[in-house]
């Protein structure tokens, strides 16, 4: 995917301040979509003057539910982030045994036989969790899609495709006028999107696993120097290897999305100001943007991108 400038990042990420302090892990999307849900439709709760019209009254069930799905995916994200580092690290403590000064006598049972069979398990289950992530981050783009007519009035938003991203990001390219600015983002900031789907006549790296026989194939180092113990999943399909390492692809996907979600959730923070009159949602307030207290041993920051100190 090319270079990508990390201090463009400053709402979605891990922010970690210092060692053994609990860090902060920023997810404004979810978060701008909770904040307008809760303050239109449940307006009284803060004491408020009742809601304009818009978007109280285009609010339906769907939306809420929208919510939900979205926020469920992306902790089923984090959760399968954090299972496939502790598969990685039960394949790790399999490596380092020295099985010269260690017999293993499978007749008995030991310590040694119990990490060789975690390893063993590992890495039948690391390909699992990996089409897990697939699926999932796919279905982070579908709630996208499904949620973003909502930030629109009423007769405005049910016009917008929102059955699939794929639907959602066309619509808005043949439709450019509806919201420029929008539609920029969407043609400009969506590669992640298409290699994890693909575009046109080119397959993305899940049609590669679902439609055309690919197979996760795992090979790590055999060294006990700890610096050195790397872990990787190629793709092979019918002619050979088709990726030899998925890890640095769904690291890059998930920093791409982070990209365009902060992207997505600048405009349309501003475009809400604009339409309501009020500032409902304060992206440099760190308390509005912050998910979830983090630490550096937390298992599933492999994942997500760490934001710099300048971007916060």
């Amino acid at each position: 995917m090319g270079e990508i400038d990390l201090s463009k990042l400053k709402f979605h990420g891990i922010e970690i301040p210092a060692k053994d302090c609990n860090g902060r892990f920023h997810f404004a999307i979810l978060k701008l979509f909770q904040t307008v849900y809760y303050e239109y439709c449940f307006p009284n709760l803060n004491g408020r003057k009742p809601p304009p019209d818009w978007p109280h009254k285009w609010f339906d069930r769907k939306f809420p539910q929208g919510i939900e799905k979205f926020s469920d995916t992306f902790n089923k994200i984090r959760l399968v982030a954090q299972l496939i580092k502790n598969e990685k690290e039960n394949v790790y403590e399999n490596n380092k045994l020295d099985i010269k000064k260690e017999r293993i006598n499978f007749g008995k049972p030991s310590k040694s036989l119990d990490i060789h069979l975690k390893c063993h398990h590992a890495l039948q289950i690391i390909p699992v969790h990996l089409d897990s992530l697939f699926f999932y981050t796919r279905i982070i783009a579908d709630c996208i899609a499904d949620l973003t007519p909502y930030l629109y009035p009423k007769s405005e938003g049910q016009q917008i495709a929102n059955r699939s991203f794929r639907d959602h990001r066309k619509w808005f390219q043949k439709n450019r006028e509806y919201d420029k600015e929008y539609a920029s983002i969407l043609t400009e900031n969506t590669q992640w999107f298409d290699l994890l789907a693909g575009k046109a006549a080119k397959e993305g790296l899940r049609d590669k696993i679902i439609h055309h026989r690919g197979v996760f194939q795992l090979v790590y180092t055999t060294t006990v120097v700890e610096k050195d113990f790397s872990i990787s999943a190629g793709i092979t399909g019918d002619a050979g290897y088709i990726i030899d390492d998925i890890f640095p692809e769904i690291v890059s996907i998930i920093l791409e999305l982070f990209i365009y979600f902060d992207l997505f959730v600048s405009h349309f923070n501003q475009r809400l100001q604009n339409s309501l009159g009020v500032n409902i949602f304060d992206l440099q307030n760190p308390f509005h943007t912050e998910l979830y207290r983090c630490n550096e041993s937390s298992g599933s920051l492999w994942l997500f991108p760490q934001l710099s100190k300048e971007a916060k």
